[in-house]
């Protein structure tokens, strides 16, 4: 295994990955061989091996992905290595376009429009993009399963050509519960703290289905300041982000009023 780069860090909730690009030789396994996406576990230096708990989160974040990586909507997963330090996770790698050994976030893109290719992203290519992510965690509560770090960082976009329709990944799972499993996070207060987390989690409550909607309201409400959707939106996007959990828009109707600007 080759690494070329680091190109992406996390470090949500207290826990920090390194993610870097590999060239991976497959042989008979997949019957060839390309880039993927490799997610290291950053130990401190004196580390010899994760502790048992890290080690168990980055499992039930392997098992969690493994279970719908097969959909459009989220990268695939190829495997987990636990026995080696760092232990890591390898996965599809993202690339913005056909060749190209780079990713491009949501969040990058909103600074700079030309990354996917010579032409600039509309926004009814954001748009579409916004309701592929939303199907996608539509999916993901269907399944049980809560990501609970949806923002822009946390999509990646691909235009194989410049005449190519946009598609969006959610990536990054390693917040990710199940519903059943009473889940909290202690994200502290401040300046510092993301916006895209939900009141309701910030003050030690359980995350929920609605925790996510919240996040995804965030998402929507910075891509569609850029891309001058907000007046269109903007009931959609105030319904998502009401302070209580109980009166947010259900996650149905931000796919349905995603859905309806098609066109538009």
């Amino acid at each position: 295994m080759l690494f070329f780069s680091v190109c992406l860090s996390f470090s949500m909730f207290e826990v920090h990955y390194v993610l870097s690009v590999a060239h991976v030789d497959f042989g008979t396994f997949v019957g060839g061989h390309g880039l993927v996406a490799v997610k290291e576990l950053t130990l401190a230096t004196s580390a010899t091996r994760a502790d048992e708990g890290t080690i168990l989160a980055l499992q039930k974040e392997a098992d969690i992905l493994a279970r719908v990586c097969h959909m459009e909507w989220f990268p695939f997963i190829y495997g987990i290595n636990i026995h080696v330090v760092p232990p890591y996770i390898v996965q599809e790698f993202v690339s913005c376009r056909n060749g190209s050994k780079t990713s491009v976030s949501f969040h990058y893109l909103l600074n700079h429009p030309y990354s996917l290719g010579v032409k600039a992203v509309t926004a009814a290519q954001a748009r579409d993009a916004l309701r592929q992510v939303a199907r996608g965690v539509e999916y993901l509560h269907l399944k049980h399963i809560l990501h609970n770090d949806i923002k822009s960082d946390n999509v990646l976009l691909r235009r194989p050509g410049a005449n190519e329709p946009i598609t969006a990944k959610l990536i990054d799972f390693g917040s990710a519960s199940w519903q059943h499993v009473t889940t909290r996070f202690d994200v502290g207060e401040g300046p510092d703290v993301s916006n895209h987390i939900a009141p309701e989690v910030r003050r030690g409550e359980p995350v929920t289905p609605s925790s996510d909607v919240y996040s995804l309201g965030r998402l929507l409400e910075d891509v569609c300041r850029k891309y001058k959707l907000l007046r269109s939106l903007s009931k959609t996007i105030q319904a998502s982000l009401h302070p209580e959990k109980d009166s947010r828009l259900p996650l149905l109707e931000v796919i349905k009023e995603l859905s309806d600007m098609e066109g538009k």
